[in-house]
């Protein structure tokens, strides 16, 4: 169950992050358009991943223990998985050739 979630969660920065590359790659450069990319859907990304830790972790303190389990590795995917979309750039390295 929480699988689907955090694959929905990844899924849709990525979407959003792929739309704005389209927009703003017709103006900048390669280089130029990552940079301004993560500017403008920073904040977006930021806003949902903090709902869903939120209510993750609301839920973990206040729900009963065989849910527990379940909800914790909820927040703990969701917080990775932001960071992995927002530090990708500094994870992922390019290949010398």
């Amino acid at each position: 169950m929480y699988q689907c979630i955090l694959m929905g969660s990844m899924v849709d920065y990525r979407i959003l992050l792929s739309n704005y590359y389209i927009e703003v790659r017709e103006e900048y450069g390669v280089e130029d358009a990552l940079p301004e990319v993560l500017k403008l859907s920073i904040r977006s990304i930021t806003t949902s991943t903090i709902i869903l830790l939120t209510i993750t972790f609301a839920c973990y303190v206040i729900m009963s223990s065989a849910v527990v389990s379940i909800l914790l590795t909820l927040c703990i995917g969701s917080l990775s998985a932001v960071l992995l979309v927002i530090f990708d750039k500094m994870i992922v390295r390019k290949k010398k050739i």
